[in-house]
């Protein structure tokens, strides 16, 4: 039988009816037992999560179903563990082992990683030269539409109308001068 670990969070209708929770409980444990389940034990906890169970299914269709009835109530929503015994694990973990090879085997494996390395740098090289692309080809598409909006921007302005002055005695420059002779 799977064993599994169910991981219980109060709902908003569950929190009203907190003080009916151990009734509730016990009511839903003698219901899995008449479905064939094993309750190996129900926990009150503090933290993240509300209640612990730890049960025994007879199936995992069975504890889905067991789960879609709990569910129905709308007092808790859970999170489901399949919980794996020391045996289990061994069977699972005999059953995935890699088949070992010679000596010979391994240096001719290492050199296959080498060759893996080495495609993985050249890649990397390669992402690296289309990104610098990437970079300049936008910096080109914002000096071209900084350009464009420059010329824009002097076209209005040589097509507006320019108030007309009046005539008025104007001043020489001192200014400009100055900066002649600087320059000389």
């Amino acid at each position: 039988m799977p064993t599994y670990v169910v991981l219980y969070r109060f709902t908003e209708q569950g929190r009203k009816k907190i003080k009916s929770t151990v009734r509730r409980a016990a009511q839903v444990r003698r219901d899995n037992q008449r479905r064939g389940f094993t309750v190996l034990g129900t926990y009150w906890t503090q933290g993240n999560y509300d209640l612990v169970s730890i049960v025994d299914a007879p199936s995992e269709q069975a504890m889905l179903s067991g789960l879609f009835n709990i569910a129905q109530a709308g007092n808790v929503t859970s999170d489901t563990l399949r919980a794996y015994t020391d045996r289990e694990m061994q069977r699972a973990l005999r059953a995935g082992a890699p088949v070992r090879r010679r000596a010979a085997g391994r240096r001719t494996a290492r050199k296959a990683t080498a060759r893996k390395t080495t495609r993985r740098r050249t890649t990397r090289k390669a992402t690296a030269r289309k990104t610098t692309r990437r970079r300049t080809t936008r910096k080109a598409t914002a000096r071209k539409t900084t350009r464009r909006t420059a010329r824009k921007a002097t076209a209005r302005k040589t097509t507006r109308r320019r108030p007309a002055r009046k005539a008025t005695a104007r001043r020489p420059a001192r200014r400009t001068t100055a900066r002649r002779r600087a320059r000389r």
